[in-house]
């Protein structure tokens, strides 16, 4: 029987002896003409695809569920077939093909039909007849458009078999653990045959790219949506198959480090550390960019890996490395091109929802090729500091006074008794604010002139005796719905500026008199709740919804200490909602701080390898529940940065302390970040 026979038979069969009509003493002097490809191969009664899906038994249902081992190999004998259908496909649309590739084809094709026959023989034992499962396509809709053997190594050598060597490894190793030695053996077969299909994949692309190139750079540009190095990998990654398929081990590292969403729209993120300014009406700075690319990491702490985050530069692919190692999750990394995104791939994908840092016209002016609002949708949402004063003194909340003219503010400062803080109505982490002690300098006035002509308003507050700094996160939910988080402390500086945030529980490293006073008081756990609530209720009016972030303290009074539950309103994520999704990532019996380390420490930073990775300071610890002990950069402290946030675990209190002021040793606050 010529090949081509034999091809036309495997794709049109409708049974399955059609797709396992065997390849002895097949001829190829007559491989004819290629053919036009069909919608859809023949397939048995059964097999015919659907749009019913049918989830995919997880391992750990298996031993309570024994009915889904056969459902499991079910799912395998479907891809066997499409990859039978697939190969018989390709000797008919490719004739021209080297005689070699055409060979070596029907070899791995005559493989492919050993490993459906002993799927089907052991799922018939295991209970599941053959057909009685909902089978999709998606591996013959990725494949059938297969232009020349490059393209084919590539998407079905370099793709789909590629990741079967990690499936049939991990699931081989799962029957093992279920005592089913029997189809532990058919999986390890597979898994040894895979490897040589991988290798002829890598062959074939190879042979179709230029002497001396990136073959992984070549291969990732080469796939098209729906086919990404996303899905030529499953987990846990399987080192020894791609070695001995041929695979370099640069091209192991960039494929565990690739990501790529594998079909839900991925949500875009981005952090913008402009907002406040960029609202205020001023341009972007050179710090403002400085600062964004030192942060440039932090929402991905918020992301899933089938996100994306975009970038000002791609960190080092051994940063890349040890920030998987911790466990922390790896959204794709897209870099914003200096031109803007109009042009950019990500502009042409399905995306989800966008999930900027802040709205701001900066913001909505560089997302607007993703899809962003303009900003005047947005305006109304945002609540600079004077709106929460106002907020404040409706709610009976504390004092405070918002001032529109140079006069005002004068009047006030004098009328204070004491020092008075003036603060922008935008502006961020304890920048926009002068503290003053007596008589405003030259320079304060000057301060004061510029936001009153540029934001229109100042904030004169008395400056209080601070004795705990605290965030709680809301999420304003659409249809106008609350979610109320917990407080959570924060740290500054003794000019208020932000310096991080505490991953513990609130009570951790309080004095005696500031626990009795935060949870001795219901009184004060009931204006917690209310404020929380008003302010919630206040953004929801507005159409906003999202996190967003009150700031409130502890002072000291004559009578002892007092509340200022609403200090200001971030509408906006804020590294307190980051400290949250931090916070179940370190052990219960240990403690942690999320630290943001300031231009001269940062500097200081020498990379010492990727797991200790800044000189003096420890490498991190951690077992099954979590980070126990050391440093976790948050940014690349090899790369040239004016911030580096870190995150420091130490087993107790007083451990904590001594790391931070390892970390950050020209730290001064309010309380101790620690």
């Amino acid at each position: 029987m010529q090949v081509r026979d034999f091809a036309l038979q495997v794709l049109h069969g409708t049974t399955l002896t059609d797709k396992l009509l065997s390849v002895e003493g097949l001829v190829d002097t007559a491989p004819g003409a290629p053919i036009t490809t069909p919608e859809l191969p023949g397939r048995p009664a059964g097999w015919a695809p659907t749009s019913e899906r049918v989830p995919f038994p997880r391992p750990g249902d298996l031993e309570r569920h024994p009915e889904l081992r056969g459902r499991v190999l079910h799912f395998f004998a479907n891809h066997e077939l499409l990859a039978i259908e697939v190969m018989a496909l390709m000797l008919l649309k490719l004739p021209e093909a080297p005689r070699s590739f055409r060979r070596g084809l029907l070899h791995t094709l005559a493989e492919e039909q050993t490993h459906l026959s002993l799927y089907l023989e052991r799922m018939k034992e295991l209970g599941t007849e053959p057909g009685s499962v909902p089978v999709n396509d998606f591996l013959w809709r990725s494949l059938c458009t297969i232009r020349d053997t490059a393209d084919y190594g590539a998407r079905m050598g370099l793709v789909f078999e590629q990741a079967n060597l990690d499936h049939a490894k991990a699931w081989r190793g799962v029957f093992q653990d279920l005592g089913d030695p029997r189809t532990a053996a058919i999986l390890d077969q597979v898994w040894r045959e895979e490897i040589g299909h991988v290798r002829q994949g890598l062959r074939w692309f190879s042979a179709g790219q230029p002497e001396g190139a990136d073959l992984w750079q070549c291969f990732t540009e080469h796939l098209e949506t729906p086919l990404t190095p996303a899905r030529a990998k499953g987990a846990p990654l399987d080192v020894e198959g791609r070695r001995r398929a041929g695979l370099s081990d640069e091209w192991i590292r960039q494929l565990r480090l690739y990501r790529h969403s594998r079909g839900r729209p991925p949500r875009v993120w981005w952090l913008d550390p402009e907002i406040e300014s960029s609202i205020a009406g001023s341009a972007p700075s050179r710090m403002g960019a400085a600062v964004g690319a030192a942060l440039q990491l932090v929402p991905a702490v918020l992301a899933a890996e089938d996100d994306v985050v975009l970038v000002q530069k791609r960190p080092s692919t051994a940063f890349l490395e040890h920030w998987v190692s911790t466990g922390l999750p790896l959204p794709e990394l897209v870099e914003l091109p200096p031109e803007g995104l109009h042009q950019h791939a990500l502009a042409t994908r399905t995306l989800g929802p966008l999930r900027p840092w802040g709205w701001s016209p900066h913001t909505c002016e560089v997302l607007a090729p993703l899809g962003a609002s303009p900003w005047t949708e947005h305006a109304g949402h945002a609540l600079g500091k004077h709106q929460a004063v106002a907020l404040r003194r409706e709610l009976d909340l504390g004092p405070g006074l918002v001032v529109s003219s140079e006069a005002e503010l004068l009047q006030h400062t004098e009328s204070t008794e004491g020092p008075v803080l003036w603060k922008a109505p935008w502006g961020t982490a304890g920048r926009g604010r002068r503290h003053i002690d007596s008589t405003p300098s030259e320079p304060d006035l000057g301060w004061a002139r510029r936001v009153l002509r540029q934001q229109g308003h100042v904030v004169v507050e008395p400056w209080e005796d601070r004795l705990l700094d605290f965030s709680v996160q809301l999420r304003v939910r659409a249809g106008g719905s609350i979610e109320l988080g917990s407080p959570r402390r924060f740290f500054t500086d003794r000019t208020g500026r932000y310096v991080g945030a505490s991953l513990s529980r609130l009570q951790h490293g309080l004095s005696e008199e500031l626990r009795r006073f935060v949870y001795g008081e219901a009184a004060l756990q009931a204006t917690l709740k209310r404020t929380q609530q008003a302010v919630g209720q206040q953004l929801a009016a507005r159409g906003y919804t999202g996190w967003a972030g009150i700031d409130g303290m502890v002072v000291r009074t004559a009578s002892g200490p007092a509340l200022r539950p609403l200090v200001e309103v971030n509408t906006r994520l804020t590294f307190g909602r980051v400290a949250e999704a931090l916070a179940p990532r370190v052990a219960a019996s240990s403690r942690g701080c999320l630290v943001l380390v300031g231009p001269s420490e940062a500097r200081r930073a020498a990379v010492e390898s990727p797991n200790a990775v800044v000189q003096s300071w420890p490498a991190l610890e951690q077992n099954s529940a979590g980070w126990t002990r050391g440093v976790v950069p948050l940014s690349d402290p090899n790369a040239p940065t004016s911030l580096l946030p870190v995150v420091v675990i130490g087993r107790d209190d007083q451990e904590l302390e001594a790391l931070v002021a390892r970390v950050l040793p020209s730290s001064t606050g309010t309380a101790d970040p620690a």
